[in-house]
């Protein structure tokens, strides 16, 4: 594993909670190398996981027979060890679901011929959104240029993913060389929530969230069964935990321009109290005016969209940092942390606390 990449940290993570209730387990981590199969063929461990792309390093007929391991990569097809990964389909069908929800209904899509879990996202991504359009790219250079020349002749906003968050950062550097408004001509999820590469992005990159920690904790529990030989699962795939938005997507899909303009002045603006007037103020109409087009495009008032935004920002907050829920209610524009609580749990169903507890692993 590479502990570099937020997902692979929390792996180790869940690894590491299983560990806690097996205090027999001895762990050693072994960096990612060349010599992994020898490694293998030295016999120093009772049990394996790793990730194992079986297309680049096939694992030899003997080893296959006699090493109890799990593999944690969905990368090939097929693989030669009970595995542990990504429902990568489900990534596909909820990033899909995201856009849709947010009333898009012309799609562009990044994916990988040659990486079968982002085939898998790609599916899901398609059968989600059913008969709408969507322009399918594969993830290479000459392929950035192909979107840009395609994004400038359909002159609507457009919801795009990338299967990896590496190739979304790419796509959003290109579209501001070339003058390309994000999010609001174009949209990018990333499939792979890594916070590295989605926080030093500009704009900030929204993605897809894993749930690495869960598949950790599960490839032990599937290891344990093994080495007590006991029944275990040869395949399970682990659903993703959710969409954490950030700003390459805090946009919801219109073609008017007054609209357009309401929405960036409150996600610029959110983290400061604002009522409804303001807004309306600042486009020029009445606030009843204004509020009437809200509910006519998207079924919720002013307030509710302010709200909304609001509460995507928190999620995120309360994922990714630490910060008290204080803190956290005062960055989100919420002068009492109360009514931050009050409406967190009415959107989301779940108290911040409860949310935080649940979706951090």
């Amino acid at each position: 594993m590479d502990a570099v990449l937020t997902e692979d940290r929390d792996c180790l993570r869940g690894i590491a909670a299983f560990a806690d209730g097996n205090p027999t387990w001895d762990f050693m981590i072994e960096p990612k190398s060349q010599d992994v199969i020898q490694r293998l063929r030295e016999r120093v461990y009772d049990g394996v996981i790793l990730r194992l792309d079986s297309s680049s390093q096939p694992l030899p007929a003997d080893l296959r027979q006699e090493l109890i391991g799990v593999n944690i990569s969905g990368r090939a097809k097929h693989s030669p060890l009970p595995r542990v990964c990504n429902d990568n389909e489900a990534i596909g069908r909820m990033a899909a679901e995201y856009f849709l929800a947010r009333e898009y209904n012309l799609f562009a899509l990044f994916s990988k011929a040659d990486h079968n879990g982002m085939v898998e996202r790609k599916q899901g991504f398609l059968q989600a959104v059913g008969d709408a359009h969507v322009a399918t790219f594969d993830e290479s250079d000459q392929t950035l240029v192909e979107f840009v020349t395609w994004i400038k002749k359909v002159g609507v906003q457009v919801a795009v993913f990338c299967c990896t968050a590496s190739h979304a950062k790419q796509l959003l550097r290109i579209c501001a060389e070339q003058d390309i408004s994000i999010p609001e001509q174009v949209s990018i999820l990333g499939g792979t929530d890594d916070e590295l590469q989605c926080t030093f992005s500009t704009p900030r990159l929204s993605s897809v969230l894993s749930n690495a920690y869960r598949i950790g904790y599960a490839g032990c529990a599937n290891l344990a069964k093994q080495l007590a030989g006991e029944p275990f699962e040869t395949e399970t795939r682990i659903p993703p935990k959710g969409v954490v938005t950030r700003q390459s997507t805090d946009m919801l899909a219109t073609q008017d321009t007054l609209m357009v303009s309401s929405l960036k002045f409150i996600r610029d603006r959110y983290q400061v109290p604002m009522s409804s007037e303001e807004v309306a103020y600042h486009v020029g109409v009445s606030r009843r005016t204004l509020d009437r087009k809200f509910i006519d495009a998207f079924g919720r008032s002013i307030k509710d969209e302010i709200n909304r935004v609001r509460i995507e920002s928190a999620k995120r907050l309360l994922v990714s940092t630490e910060e008290p829920m204080v803190r956290i209610a005062e960055l989100c524009g919420y002068t009492y942390p109360e009514r931050f609580s009050i409406v967190f749990k009415r959107i989301t169903g779940l108290a911040p606390s409860s949310y935080r507890q649940r979706f951090r692993g």
